[in-house]
This record gives C-alpha cells, sequence and structure tokens, in this order.
C-alpha cells in the first residue's frame, strides 16, 4: 500500500524513475493517423517491401474516422514519395539549380519507360478528381496534353515548395540533411562590393564592415530569407505577383489543380518594395520586419537607416540579376523574388552530413548549407529573427529520408 502511494505521489510530481529529480518526465503525444502515416512510409520506403507485399490495409472503428485516415496517409505518403524521387534525381556531391531539376522530375514521372506506380505515388490525392487523371493512373487511356502539362506544374510546385516555404516544416530534404539548397552567387566578390558600395555612398556616416565574408553573409541571409518564405516564381503565382499578395488568388481564384492557401495556412510571401492594402507578402518598408533586422545585426545600422539602405540594395542586386523583379499591375510598388534558376540543390554524401550542419548557439536554429559552403556560413550571424547568436558546427544527426517512392 505505502508502495502504491509512492507511485502516485511520484507520477503526480512527474518523477524521473531513473533520477528521482521532480518534473523530470515530460509525456510527449501524437495522434494515430500520424503515427500511422510515418509507419506505413517507413515500410515502403525502406526497401524491405518488393512487389504484392507493397499493399496497405488499416483498421477503425468508425466510418469517419477511417476515411480521415485514408485521406491523412494518402496525402502524407504522397509527400515522402515525392521526396525519395527529387533525391532519385540528384548525385551525391554534383550541384543542380532547381530549374533543371524541375525538367528531370517531370520527365522521371511522365515518362512512358518509367514505372506506372512511380506516377501513381507522385500525383497528388486532390488531383484524382481532376478529368482525365483517374483514367490515365488506372492504365485506361494515354492523357491529353491537358492532364500531362497540369501534372508537370503540380510536380514542379511542389518541388519549389519543398526548397521553398515548405522547406523547413517537418522532416524535409533540408531538415533531414539529405540535400542542401542555396541562393547562389556567380560572383560574390563583385556583389559584395556593390553591397559595401551602396552603404558607403549612403546618407548614412558610418564606418562599414571591412571584411568580404561579412558582406557576403548579409546578402546571402537576404536571398535564403527570400527562398524559405518561398518567394520562388511558379506560373500558377504570376497573377498572385501581379496583385501583389492578394489572398484570393492563391485562395478562391486560384489556378485548377493548385493547392490552396486559405486563411491560417501560409501562403508563398514575396517582398514588397511599398505597402499594399490586403497583401500577404512582406513590406521592406514595415517597421521591425526581418529584412531591417537582418541588416541591424549584420551591418550594425539603425532601423531606420537599415530600411534606407535595403531601399537601395534591392534594385542593384535586381539588375545584377541576383534576384528577380516585377512592378504590380497597379504601379504603385515593386515585387521582389527569386526565379528558379537561382537556387542550387545537391544531394549530401554520407561523409558530407557532419559537414553541411549548422546551430546557433544560443536559439539553436539549424541550418543545412552545401559543405563547401559551411566555412563562409560558420561564426556569422543566426537568421532567427532578433537572435543574439552566431552559427557554429553541429554535430547531431537525423534520421535521412531513404529509398524508393512508396
Amino acid at each position: 500500500m505505502l508502495g502504491d502511494l509512492a507511485d502516485i505521489a511520484g507520477a503526480e510530481a512527474d518523477r524521473c524513475p531513473a533520477c528521482g529529480l521532480d518534473e523530470g518526465v515530460r509525456y510527449l503525444g501524437a495522434g494515430l493517423a500520424t503515427l500511422a502515416s510515418v509507419a506505413v512510409t517507413e515500410l515502403f520506403t525502406s526497401g524491405e517491401l518488393t512487389g504484392r507485399e507493397r499493399r496497405t490495409l488499416l483498421f477503425n472503428d468508425s466510418v469517419q474516422d477511417a476515411a480521415h485516415r485514408a485521406g491523412f496517409v494518402a496525402t502524407r505518403s504522397y509527400t515522402f514519395s515525392l521526396r525519395s524521387l527529387l533525391v532519385d534525381q540528384l548525385r551525391p556531391g554534383t550541384p543542380v539549380a532547381l530549374n533543371d531539376l524541375l525538367a528531370d522530375l517531370i520527365a522521371a514521372a511522365t515518362s512512358p519507360a518509367s514505372d506506372p506506380g512511380t506516377l501513381a505515388a507522385i500525383v497528388p490525392p486532390d488531383l484524382h478528381d481532376q478529368p482525365g487523371i483517374d483514367g490515365l493512373l488506372a492504365g485506361e487511356h494515354a492523357g491529353g496534353s491537358e492532364v500531362w502539362q497540369l501534372i508537370a506544374d503540380r510536380l514542379a510546385f511542389a518541388a519549389i515548395m519543398e526548397f521553398g516555404l515548405r522547406s523547413r516544416q517537418g522532416r524535409t530534404l533540408e531538415l533531414t540533411r539529405t540535400v542542401a539548397a542555396e541562393v547562389t552567387l556567380t560572383e560574390p566578390e563583385k556583389i559584395a562590393a556593390l553591397c559595401r558600395d551602396v552603404f558607403v555612398h549612403g546618407p548614412v556616416a558610418t564606418i562599414p564592415p571591412a571584411d568580404e565574408v561579412t558582406w557576403l553573409a548579409f546578402v546571402r541571409g537576404l536571398l535564403e530569407r527570400l527562398r524559405i518564405r518561398g518567394a520562388i516564381r511558379h506560373r500558377w503565382l504570376d497573377g498572385y505577383l501581379g496583385q501583389a499578395g492578394a489572398r484570393w488568388k492563391v485562395w478562391g481564384g486560384r489556378p485548377n489543380g493548385m493547392p490552396a492557401f486559405p486563411r491560417g495556412v501560409s501562403a508563398p510571401a514575396f517582398l514588397l518594395s511599398a505597402p499594399k492594402r490586403r497583401s500577404e507578402f512582406d513590406v521592406l518598408t514595415a517597421r521591425g520586419n526581418w529584412y531591417q533586422d537582418w541588416a541591424v545585426r549584420c551591418l550594425e545600422l539603425s532601423r531606420e537607416h537599415a530600411t534606407d539602405y535595403l531601399a537601395r540594395l534591392l534594385p542593384v542586386l535586381a539588375d545584377e540579376g541576383v534576384l528577380a523583379r516585377r512592378v504590380a499591375e497597379d504601379g504603385t510598388s515593386v515585387v521582389y523574388g527569386l526565379q528558379p534558376g537561382h537556387i542550387h540543390v545537391v544531394r549530401l554524401g554520407d561523409d558530407e552530413v557532419a559537414a553541411a550542419a549548422l546551430r546557433c548557439d544560443i536559439c539553436a536554429w539549424t541550418q543545412t548549407v552545401p559543405p563547401h559552403r559551411a566555412a563562409d556560413w560558420a561564426g556569422q550571424r543566426c537568421q532567427r529573427y532578433r537572435c543574439a547568436g552566431r552559427l557554429t558546427p553541429d554535430t547531431t544527426r537525423p534520421s535521412p529520408v531513404t529509398g524508393a517512392p512508396a
């Protein structure tokens, strides 16, 4: 009896059974649908199941829950299948421009010589209701040009999201250190000099940083922010760009086949030069925004002077082709972002994973970079908003995403 009371008291105090420390235990929970989808994906992508063994049967005591679980597992399986197919198009140590990777991805999925199961695995469930898709996947017909164009557009958009807006959400190729992505600079020394010249010729009488490494880390940080905010062009986003971030263009008025971005779901955020009512984009002149904070921390400017400096710098970077720009349809603001060709991705070999990992020494922000770029980032500012930390090599290693498409 006394032992039972002690056990109850220990449970109420969250006492660790190993060390006896109160408040030393934390319980973490996960939904059944999430656990089921992860288990199915791991089984199907581990290479242990082949041929007729690759079947899934889930039991549930509720019709409503069964429908939800089936849809959840199907969507998650599609995501991991897409990532596996992306990895298959890359060779360790060989950087590839994202636009070239998109072309290879589409060719691998839609080629007549490809495995029919591959196409079925990487067509998302929500496209099955589109005319011609189900018949194509069932082998009833070859599919018209409109059907194949829809599949190609969706594949390209999904890949752009994987290396852009969704690159830091869940077990992505980037966070699992399977693939590293970066916005490349073809002439880094020239760009660093231009950033410094714009600084020197501005109205602020401040001594600029002397070393080129700081300038390159600053401009690379700006470009990486655009990438992870999803500011990467796709033809489905042209109307969204023209309207300078009107949510309707990626929600009720989105192109056919495009996934929805309703309220409450983060949408791609490009950078606007001036405020616009009801825009989903980041605004360069907004007080306390990330871009302003980045310039303050890297270049030791005041917030007002940081905004002025960025307003003068971005057109220069666009003129040099470092980033892309277009004028909104109403002519009141300029939209800045990236083209897929600005981004390069590289598959990491087992011996490169450790060298590609960086972590903030204060907030634990993690960043995966191409191994040859790690020395350029080490010691530089953390990209998390207002963090005072700096990036250091990270020796921990998460589980990679591997295997064939499920």
